[in-house]
């Protein structure tokens, strides 16, 4: 974010309080984790199923297991990067986790409930609420390819909200495009995304019938509905599955 190399870090540590998430959590967890294999619910720590029986979690125990199992897996992958002579975002986590840890411990015993009401407690809704709003993006959608492999949402309320990321397809595609791009991007990759891979006003409760409108189709809006049910069993293979971060 900034030029300075002594910013950053302060920022990266302020954005850890307010949020609860270190910034190299999430640089391994959701870029490594998550983009590079969003196609194979076997292996993306993020998926909304099973890896087991390939049924789609509850939308509440997906957010719960997210929320108590990220610190495990971002360190399972952090392991794995150094093995492959990539040490510093394990480094990095490592630091941030005792520079959080840290804070947190010397502001709980400066005043502990102060600390709990407007810090802790406030982490755990943050993290909460991120699992829970990405339930959604890759539910009910083929998942075949990288085009039709999350949920694209038009609605400007929402994405206005959210930081455009209902247009996921295209976070997808190009994952370091700033959030204020994708819109354009979306409007650039409109034909090659599916009818059912659209969503008008928001995402939904998962894959359910929702009004939607291509930007670039004349037709107007239309109802889509799921190729299947977002409970069933999924049985299919993905070459695309090492997509890059």
């Amino acid at each position: 974010v900034f030029g300075s190399r002594a910013l950053n870090p302060a920022y990266d540590a302020v954005l850890t309080l307010i949020t609860g998430y270190p910034t190299a959590l999430w640089e391994l967890h959701h870029n490594i984790g998550h983009h590079r294999n969003f196609l194979e619910p076997g292996t993306d720590v993020a998926s909304i199923h099973d890896p087991k029986t390939g049924r789609a979690f509850s939308r509440v125990w997906y957010t719960l297991r997210g929320n108590a199992t990220i610190h495990r897996d971002s360190f399972r992958i952090g392991k794995a990067e150094a093995l492959r002579g990539r040490p510093k975002l394990l480094q990095k986590l490592r630091f941030e986790l005792a520079a959080q840890a840290a804070v947190l411990g010397a502001l709980l015993v400066w005043n502990p409930t102060l600390t709990v009401i407007f810090l802790v407690i406030p982490n755990v809704l943050a993290g909460a609420l991120v699992w829970w709003e990405s339930y959604v993006h890759h539910r009910g959608v083929p998942s075949t390819g990288i085009y039709d492999g999350s949920v694209t949402t038009t609605g400007q309320r929402f994405n206005h909200v959210n930081f455009n990321i209902g247009h996921h397809t295209a976070h997808h595609e190009k994952p370091t495009l700033h959030w204020s791009l994708l819109p354009g991007r979306t409007d650039v990759i409109a034909s090659k995304i599916p009818e059912v891979c659209w969503r008008g006003a928001s995402p939904g409760p998962g894959g359910l019938v929702a009004p939607v409108q291509d930007p670039r189709d004349p037709r107007g809006p239309r109802e889509v509905r799921p190729l299947a049910s977002a409970t069933e069993p999924i049985r299919r293979t993905h070459p695309e599955g090492a997509l890059s971060a």
